[in-house]
């Protein structure tokens, strides 16, 4: 057990004695370096886990800073302010989705010059305006995509815009237009709250841009989706409620028909008539008690009636007009009775009452057509899939629903070029993908090649063995003989002396090398300390166990 512990207080000290047989100008650099390492990694981790701060939106008003530096306290984001209040500045991996929030809020409401452009080319100030204004339009298309690329269901999105040039001496200058190509994911469809979203956040971003003149086209099926721009965002009225179910119900049936025949081949176009009258119908109903019980109450009515059953006889008139009685002979009529006997019992009833509330915006009919694109390799019968998007629907005949399915040849045009244009885009993405992969390496290999460095440095001083006391006390008697071998030859230089002494091996020599042969060796004996010092070292603890002996 002390031999272990010995052992490991060998090793525990072998790094400290390895720097105390440093000189004191190799200590100074060990630390200095060690220290440069320590700082150089703090500010590093300091730098990769801070967020990088990136503009939200540039060139707003007071108000619509305002209003956005509020929604992004209830978000709970962090957030700067630049260029006195009119940029804010937030982290750069939640700008785009912050950016789809707001314009899906209406901000900014009344930004003049639409900001938000943060990448922008590099282009020479020296550059000619028209040149320069190519450039930030197409910084202004990529941000924009890449910004409405982040709403749920959005796969790629492509911005394009037609921005007129401004003529001072014209009056009727065009109006600025936009058009925007989303490809949706698999099964995904937009709602026209988030259509309304990114005309939005398109016309918020450039200047002199409505709403209303921003399109966007679904690139699978070629549709102009709608946003129902003149509602306010939000909106939950009978339309936007219509839309939405219509845009439901298109989603549903485009990803079964795209399974079926292929993506791009089928359309699904959906009308429907919903019904918004608020209903409430009330309904009583009498159930008897299970299991039966006794009645409450129980009353009972008897009648009885007895006579002789004879008329009464005579004539109307006078008392004093006599009757003819028609004989006395007659035999006397029998007696006549009448019984009558009535029960009631009061048995208790269950009492349900039902008040139900008919659901609003339930449909009252749907039209649906289908159009199939009659070159698609997989071409179903035009009945078989009538059938289906009649079964898929739940559509009911009765209230006067119907589905019509054509088969025509579709136009592909359309669909190459936006294809081509997803390809790029997809390409850029990937692109700017791996130049971030590329920085972020080449920084950890640079990081990586100074701590090897460092180390192989470190290990070369800690293979090195100190030297002991009589070695360090023989070295400072080699060097002063060496100084004042030196001076004795530089005094006979001077002299015109034609000897020159050398550095005596022992006491008993009589003659020694020349002053050339000397330099040569001092020379040699100079390299060798400085590149092979630990051979040096070895040869000198043979002198010095030599001489002992």
């Amino acid at each position: 057990m002390p031999k272990k512990s010995a052992r490991l207080r060998s090793v525990a000290d072998r790094p400290w004695k390895a720097f105390m047989s440093f000189t004191p100008g190799q200590r100074a650099v060990t630390v200095v370096a060690a220290m440069a390492l320590l700082l150089g990694g703090f500010f590093i981790a300091r730098w990769s886990s801070a967020p990088q701060m990136s503009p939200l939106f540039s060139a707003l008003s007071a108000k619509d800073s305002a209003a956005i530096s509020a929604k992004l306290d209830g978000e709970k984001v962090s957030y700067s302010y630049a260029d006195n209040g009119s940029t804010i500045m937030v982290p750069a991996a939640k700008v785009d989705a912050l950016r789809v929030a707001m314009a899906g809020a209406g901000l900014p409401a009344d930004d003049p010059t639409g900001g938000n452009v943060s990448v922008l080319p590099k282009v020479s100030s020296t550059s000619p305006k028209a040149l320069q204004d190519v450039a930030l339009q197409q910084a202004a298309e990529q941000e924009l995509g890449k910004t409405l690329g982040v709403i749920d269901g959005v796969d790629t999105a492509i911005v394009h815009l037609a921005v007129p040039q401004q003529d001072v001496f014209a009056d009727d200058n065009s109006k600025t237009t936009a058009s925007v190509l989303v490809k949706m994911q698999q099964g995904t469809a937009l709602s026209s709250g988030q259509v309304r979203a990114m005309q939005n956040l398109v016309a918020s971003s450039v200047p002199n841009l409505a709403p209303t003149d921003v399109s966007v086209t679904d690139a699978t099926t070629g549709r102009l989706l709608s946003g129902d721009a003149t509602s306010g965002a939000g909106s939950d009225d009978a339309t936007s409620a219509t839309s939405s179910f219509e845009d439901k119900e298109s989603a549903k049936l485009q990803s079964m028909l795209d399974s079926l025949v292929g993506p791009g081949n089928a359309v699904v176009q959906v009308n429907a008539d919903l019904n918004f009258d608020q209903t409430l119908r009330d309904s009583t109903s009498y159930v008897q008690p299970t299991p039966a019980v006794s009645p409450t109450s129980i009353s009972t009515d008897i009648e009885k009636y007895t006579g002789n059953g004879d008329a009464v006889s005579g004539v109307l008139g006078p008392d004093n007009i006599g009757v003819n009685t028609g004989g006395t002979g007659a035999a006397a009529a029998s007696p006549n009775t009448y019984s009558h006997e009535k029960s009631t019992a009061n048995s208790p009833v269950d009492v349900v009452k039902e008040t139900t509330k008919v659901a609003v915006g339930t449909p009252k009919r749907l039209s649906i057509a289908v159009l199939l694109n009659k070159n698609a390799a997989n071409q179903p019968q035009v009945a078989d899939v009538q059938k289906l998007v009649t079964d898929a629907a739940g559509l009911q005949t009765a209230r006067g629903d119907t589905v019509t399915v054509s088969s025509i040849a579709f136009d592909k045009s359309a669909a190459s070029t936006a294809t081509t244009a997803l390809k790029a885009a997809a390409a850029a993405k990937k692109q700017a993908a791996l130049m971030g992969y590329v920085k972020t390496g080449g920084l950890v290999l640079v990081l990586l090649m100074t701590l090897l460095l460092t180390w192989l440095k470190a290990r070369k001083h800690r293979n090195r063995t100190p030297f002991s006391k009589a070695e360090l006390e023989r070295l400072d008697e080699l060097e002063q003989r060496n100084s004042e071998l030196e001076a004795e030859n530089q005094r006979l230089a001077l002299e015109g002396a034609s000897k020159h002494l050398a550095l005596e091996a022992s006491p008993e020599a009589e003659g020694g090398p020349s002053n050339e042969d000397f330099i040569k060796v001092r020379d040699e004996i100079t390299d060798l300390v400085e590149h092979q010092p630990d051979e040096v070292a070895q040869l000198l603890r043979g002198w010095l166990a030599d001489r002992r002996g």
